[in-house]
């Protein structure tokens, strides 16, 4: 385990390709970290985002990842694994985003043309 240490050169898998890690570091006045970055679709096999992690072994201080099946087979591994997950705000967002496109594609669907 990592404590009392910023850590500097991290690898992180996330579904959103704009790294929020970056933004918010980016706040403070520090180093800005080493960030490799995998950016995965929803249909991605865990296996790929373990072995992502793996080829930055002993070039990054820990992996953060939101599987936890990723991060206990990171850390079964020797390698110090972080699991992130989404808040409750970007979660509502998502949600607010796909009931939006649920409502225009059934309106969509029902329109009605008229022709004369």
């Amino acid at each position: 385990m990592i404590s009392n240490k910023i850590i500097e050169r991290h690898s992180i898998d996330t579904m959103s390709s704009n790294n929020i890690s970056e933004e918010a570091l980016s706040q403070f006045n520090i180093k800005t970290p080493k960030i490799y970055t995998k950016v995965f679709e929803s249909d991605v096999d865990t296996n790929e985002l373990f072995h992502f992690h793996l080829i930055y072994e002993g070039r990054t201080e820990c992996a953060l990842s939101c599987f936890p099946s990723v991060c206990e087979a990171l850390r079964e591994y020797g390698i110090p694994a972080y699991r992130m997950s989404m808040s409750k705000m970007e979660i509502r967002q998502t949600l607010r985003i796909l009931s939006e496109k649920v409502k225009t594609s059934y309106f969509k669907d029902t329109q009605i043309g008229v022709l004369f």
